[in-house]
């Protein structure tokens, strides 16, 4: 999770209003395609899911 978000915070140029989910599914898919991280993928939905939360959390702010 951890990955993820350092991942999608260093694509958005630090602007959390900037993400989405569809920038964490393709970010994700991407880290996927990374051999680095090819052994993280089986808890694609778990973590997924987690992340639409957090949005959704935050989103209400």
């Amino acid at each position: 999770m951890k990955l993820l978000w350092e991942a999608v915070l260093k694509k958005s140029n630090n602007q959390p209003d900037n993400i989405n989910s569809s920038h964490i599914t393709k970010i994700w898919k991407e880290l996927c395609l990374d051999k680095r991280y090819s052994h993280i993928c089986h808890y694609e939905d778990d973590i997924i899911n987690k992340v639409e939360k957090s949005l959704k959390y935050y989103s209400k702010k």
